[in-house]
This record gives structure tokens, C-alpha cells and sequence, in this order.
């Protein structure tokens, strides 16, 4: 695949698995420096990015967090919504880090997280923000559809792929 012109994007490779955000670079630049936290949720495995972008024209400076993640499979309950083993379970903590890095050398308080999160649909969206210890905001999310997975006919509790932010007023949900 060839970008557009105009766009580009940030990579991050962890074993085989490899995950990129692509932006307008005529309207957005990864802020420097000390703006990215580039790493695997996981020895070797799950790569993610938190990277702050500045906007490059507009009357007052903007600036947002963005970030891309391929998360671990947290561990089935066997059948049971038991929020505690996703807690214990998820593998969050290196991304936690790394978005709280971001977020403290800059103290941005805008953050969209675009992921494959493996969460199961009796994970709510908040959850998960609450996990990575998003700056407080107004949590807007994509709905959940069962995105996952084609191979065993996306069953219900496969809603694993999901954007959200800490700011904004609505988000529209299209699957295509």
C-alpha cells in the first residue's frame, strides 16, 4: 500500500505484529521531542504507539494524543463477565506507562486510542479507559460491533476492535 500524498505515518513492530498510525501531515506532525512512547504490551508481541501531534496551521496551537495498540488476549472466565480476571488479566501496564509519559511531559489532555483491544463485549469502553488511566474527560466511543472474527463467524462477544476519546460531543458508528 502507498500513502496519498500529503499523508504519512508512525510505525511500531513487535515480532511479526506490527501496528501504524496514519495522519494528514498537511494538517498534523508528531510534536518533539519527548512526544512518542513506541513498545510491546507484551515480551516481543503486541506493539503500540502513544504519540502527541501538534496541529500545523490554526489560530491557537492544538494538540492531541493518539494512540495505536494490538492488545493481548486477556484471559476467558470461562463464560463468566468477571470484570476482575480482565483486570488481572488484560496486560495493560506498558501501555499505561506509556501513555502516562506522554501525557505528563506535555500534560496534552486530548487522547483518541484506535485498537484490536481484545476486550470481550461485557467489557465496557470505560473499563479499559479507566485502565490506562485516560486524563479525565467526557468518554465518547465507537458502538460495539463484532468485528472479530471472520474464522468462527463473528459471535457476540467479539467486539474487539474500538476507538474513544476523553473529549468531543458524538461519534458515529459505520462498520464497512
Amino acid at each position: 500500500y502507498h500513502l496519498p500524498d500529503g499523508w504519512d505515518f508512525v510505525k511500531s513492530t513487535c515480532g511479526l505484529d506490527v501496528v501504524e498510525l496514519i495522519y494528514d501531515a498537511t494538517r498534523w506532525q508528531p510534536a518533539v521531542p519527548d512526544s512518542a512512547e513506541i513498545g510491546c504490551m507484551i515480551h516481543n508481541d503486541r506493539p503500540f504507539i502513544v504519540q502527541r501531534f501538534e496541529m500545523i496551521s490554526g489560530s491557537a496551537p492544538q494538540t492531541l494524543i493518539v494512540i495505536g495498540a494490538h492488545f493481548p488476549h486477556p484471559a476467558w472466565a470461562h463464560g463468566a463477565h468477571d470484570l476482575a480476571t480482565y483486570r488481572r488479566t488484560a496486560s495493560l501496564s506498558r501501555l499505561r506507562e506509556g501513555l502516562m509519559s506522554v501525557v505528563g511531559n506535555h500534560r496534552s489532555d486530548k487522547v483518541v486510542l484506535m485498537a484490536d483491544t481484545n476486550a470481550w463485549a461485557w467489557v465496557p469502553s470505560r473499563e479499559i479507559a479507566e485502565q490506562l488511566h485516560f486524563p479525565v474527560g467526557h468518554l465518547r466511543s465507537t458502538r460495539l460491533h463484532q468485528t472479530c472474527c471472520h474464522d468462527v463467524d463473528f459471535p457476540d462477544w467479539g467486539t474487539f476492535d474500538r476507538i474513544f476519546t476523553n473529549f468531543g460531543a458524538d461519534m458515529h458508528t459505520r462498520v464497512f
